[in-house]
């Protein structure tokens, strides 16, 4: 996960921040003709900025797990507007759920970074994998495994047909049914 940070150069999201910034400005009702640059670097403008991106992140977030990929943009867009020109409780909401990702994101990276978390992981994995596909070539395991399932099922379908269960079954069920309902 890569957040803003301005120590690295220009932000990953700094096409997002000049739409934000726009947004902002027209909100506030000012002007921002320029929009190849933020509107101000000031720290309050790009946490103000931030905000705004993890409130689009929480919305998204939350519609696509709740509905689908396209409400969760919907909602997204949604809560991003919402932070961005809402001055009333619902637009302090959406700016403190935006603060609340950040601040998470920026906790997970710096764990991250101190531990490399992810690296370790996906070494993991490849050990595990590599591990299982060794142990597989020598004991034929996949290979066994779908002979037993293959047999098991043939040998399911033999017992069906010699001893016919599914039809029995069925008609022992219709006779209980008829004996609840005299209709039938």
């Amino acid at each position: 996960m890569s957040l803003p940070d301005s120590s690295r150069g220009t932000p990953v999201w700094s096409s997002c921040e000049e739409t934000q910034a726009s947004t902002v400005s027209y909100a506030e009702g000012t002007s921002n003709n320029n929009t190849n640059t933020p509107s101000s670097n000031h720290p309050s403008e790009k946490k103000k900025n931030h905000a705004i991106i993890g409130a689009a992140i929480v919305g998204s977030a939350i519609g696509l797990a709740v509905v689908g990929p396209v409400v969760g943009i919907a909602a997204g867009v949604t809560a991003a507007v919402v932070a961005a020109t809402n001055t009333g409780p619902a637009g302090s909401i959406a700016r403190a759920s935006g603060d609340a990702v950040v601040a998470t994101g920026r906790a997970v990276k710096k764990v991250e970074e101190k531990h490399h978390l992810v690296d370790k992981t996906k070494n993991l994995f490849r050990k595990t994998k590599e591990t299982a596909q060794k142990i597989d070539e020598k004991h034929h395991i996949v290979d066994k495994t779908k002979h037993a399932a293959s047999t098991v099922a043939k040998k399911a379908q033999e017992f069906e047909n010699q001893h016919h269960v599914l039809e029995k079954t069925a008609n022992g069920i219709s006779k209980i049914a008829s004996k609840i309902d005299p209709q039938k």
